[in-house]
């Protein structure tokens, strides 16, 4: 061999070798690469070099376009950190430029969407050989999905609890959506991310009606707002399956004039992930549009039914202008109009009548109150609401009970027009001056006229001041078929087997008509068809015709009848077309020629023989 070929075979030997020691690590691989280029940075504006001077360490390798897999138990990947390049200090941590973690393919992407990977990219980030440990700083960005990003200045990632952690404020970013708060813990393999603290975020086209049907007042129509608000001084969970937004503490949301503020707030949205499907608010709800407001425990709102259930224990509370509702569980029906309570509760309103004075056959309006154990439906499309079991309605010195009750409404603000009672209906007015009770099964109310009508047998007990006499005072009237009481003329009309009681005088007529006066008292009586009268006093009399007219205030009256009405006092019987009687000094008068008929001294009083004068 000559001399020229030693020399060329022991060069590329050494070449070999050279190579050979690289690839086995006993050479680092950058003075490969450094004898083509000149070394790349991993910290912005500072070479290897100055990194060891700087005391970063020892540079025990560098790699360019570095990529380091994990993988699992089966051998299956699990993530991948990559980066632009990266340098081994002391044999321990990974500097990386431009790293990208690419956490393989989420459960968090489930049905028939193919699974997506996560990926992380930032700046600037390290690695530690043994754990795996990473860390992300300089405009750390998470891509949850193609519409979801999660920003911040840094960011822990642990491979073994797949879970990554910053300190940092955080902004996430979605479709129509964005968020900001301080400190974040996200897991990776759920898509769970926890934003610790002082959490805003911006909903944008996030359509709710959470905020109740009004029942009459404050209906003002304003323009849609584009944004909903929301902070709390607590953690927000957001979980991308359900596709969920949870906010603790404090929590406070607005949307133009619509407030709702809990301890908690749910947001379930659909797939779209811009319009909530489900809203859930617990502990201490307070939600409110400006002109109606609602507090409880829980609301509960769902989309597809359009429907809010506002509830507590032992009550929740709405309010409006002019009314107000307390119940165990209210659902406010949006897109029906339609408010029910179905587990009892109380309606409160000062706008049941567009009339609220003091006159009317059973005095002023007012506060009008509605009590219930069963259940209330409020239609507003039907102008309708109906009440259930053990109903009681109640205003100043006046109250009906029944078992169910009807309100029937007109115009734009719902103003009462009509009432229907049924089932042991029960009315009940006491002032100062007058006590009035009536009784029967069912009674319907004219609001518009103030016309009262009980239909079938009813009873109606009424009792004047202190300044009667007290048994003279009262008056019982009981009938069959019906009673009404109509206002414009002050007048209450009984009908059929009419039986009428005032402290001793009784009246038996087939329709009694009672007039009313100044304060709502008795001034005169009217009695029609089958008459009998009687006074039970000691000397009293009975009376038979088929009219009598009875001046109350001076306890007068007057028997017709067609021939003649008939007087019995004892034994006597007195014949005439009318005949007046004075209830107080029991005096019986008349004004044409009467008619006498004495009976046979010592025969049987049956027997008699008329006297005409």
């Amino acid at each position: 061999m000559t001399k020229k070929r030693i020399i060329l075979f022991s060069i590329l030997f050494c070449f070999f070798l050279l190579f050979i020691l690289s690839v086995a690590g006993v050479l680092p691989n950058r003075l490969l690469k450094e004898t083509k280029e000149a070394p790349l940075q991993v910290v912005e504006g500072k070479s290897y070099a100055e990194l060891q001077e700087e005391g970063e360490g020892r540079v025990t390798q560098y790699v360019g376009d570095f990529c380091f897999p994990s993988y699992d138990a089966s051998g299956k990947e699990t993530f991948v950190l990559r980066g632009k390049e990266a340098v081994l200090i002391d044999d321990k941590v990974y500097k990386i430029k431009k790293p990208e973690v690419r956490i393989k393919g989420s459960a968090i992407n489930t049905g028939t969407q193919e699974a997506q990977d996560i990926v992380i990219n930032s700046r600037l980030g390290e690695m530690d050989k043994q754990s795996n440990i990473g860390n992300l700083y300089r405009k750390v960005v998470i891509k949850l999905d193609e519409n979801t990003t999660v920003k911040t200045d840094s960011l822990k990632y642990v491979p073994g609890e797949k879970k990554a952690y910053t300190e940092d404020k955080v902004t996430v970013r979605g479709d129509r959506m964005l968020v900001r708060g301080e400190g974040m813990i996200a897991e990776m393999d759920s898509g769970r991310v926890w934003i610790e603290r002082n959490v805003v975020a911006e909903l944008e086209g996030a359509e709710s009606n959470i905020f109740m049907v009004s029942l009459g007042q404050g209906n003002k129509k304003e323009a849609k707002p584009r944004k909903t608000y929301i902070r709390c001084n607590g953690r927000l969970v957001f979980e991308k399956e359900p596709n969920m937004a949870t906010f603790h503490k404090a929590v406070r949301a607005r949307r133009g004039t619509s407030t709702l503020a809990a301890d908690k707030l749910v947001l379930v949205f659909g797939r779209g992930g811009n319009k909530p499907k489900l809203i859930i608010a617990e502990g201490n709800v307070l939600a409110s549009d400006g002109s109606k407001l609602a507090k409880g425990k829980s609301l509960f709102w769902d989309a597809v039914t359009d429907a809010t259930t506002l509830e507590d224990e032992p009550t929740a509370e709405f309010f409006e202008e002019k009314t107000s509702i307390i119940a165990p569980k209210m659902i406010f029906y949006q897109t029906e109009d339609r408010v029910d309570a179905p587990r009892g509760g109380q309606l409160t309103t000062r706008g049941l009548k567009a009339d609220d004075s003091q006159r009317g056959a059973f005095g002023g309006w007012g506060n009008v109150t509605i009590i219930w154990k069963g259940k209330m439906n409020f239609q507003k499309a039907q102008q309708k609401a109906f009440f259930e079991e053990d109903v009681q309605l109640s205003r100043k010195d006046f109250k009906m009970n029944s078992q169910n009750l009807e309100v029937g409404f007109q115009g734009e603000d719902l103003k009462a027009k009509d009432l229907k009672a049924t089932g042991n209906v029960y009315i009940l007015e006491k002032s100062e001056n007058l006590l009035r009770e009536a009784y029967g099964q069912e009674a319907t109310w004219d609001l518009v006229t103030n016309f009262i009508e009980i239909p079938g047998q009813g009873t109606l007990f009424m009792q004047g001041g202190e300044e009667e006499p007290k048994e003279e005072g009262k008056v019982n009237v009981s009938w069959d078929k019906k009673m009404t009481m109509d206002d414009t003329q002050k007048k209450i009309t009984f009908y059929e087997k009419v039986r009428a009681i005032k402290g001793m005088q009784k009246v038996n007529c087939n329709q009694l008509n009672v007039f009313m006066g100044e304060g709502n008292k008795v001034n005169h009586v009217v009695a029609l068809g089958d008459v009998l009268f009687t006074d039970t006093k000691e000397g009293g009399i009975e009376g038979i015709g088929d009219t009598m007219e009875w001046d109350w205030e001076k306890d007068t009256m007057i028997l017709s009848g067609t021939p003649t009405a008939e007087v019995r006092r004892k034994k006597n019987r007195t014949f005439a077309k009318k005949i007046y009687y004075d209830t107080n000094s029991q005096r019986i008068s008349w004004r044409e020629r009467p008619h006498w008929q004495i009976p046979l001294e010592g025969k049987d009083s049956s027997r008699s023989f008329s006297l005409t004068p």
